[in-house]
């Protein structure tokens, strides 16, 4: 039973900090798709580079993808986006 109770609690605190690092992605300032594009751009190009990045999507879809996407080794790619809201020039 022991054991029960530390298997819980150790999957409660990976999910918590994995939400914590996420939201400190989301939080960082800039925008990848202007970032990417520039601030004078094609609003269809803009739509379609934020649908494909997945950033029209609510943000807790945006959350459990980008989890998926952690467990499966496949993160880079996010933290690659989430990465540029460093660089906003705008």
């Amino acid at each position: 039973m022991n054991y029960l109770k530390k298997i819980l609690s150790s999957i409660i605190t990976i999910f918590i900090v994995s939400l914590i690092i996420f939201l400190l992605f989301e939080l960082l300032p800039g925008d990848p798709v202007l970032t990417r594009l520039g601030v004078e751009t094609d609003p269809i190009l803009e739509a379609r580079l934020r649908e494909e990045f997945g950033l029209n999507s609510p943000l807790y879809t945006r959350f459990f993808k980008w989890c998926f996407q952690v467990l499966k080794g496949k993160s880079w790619k996010f933290i690659f986006i989430f990465w540029l809201y460093s660089f906003r020039t705008n």
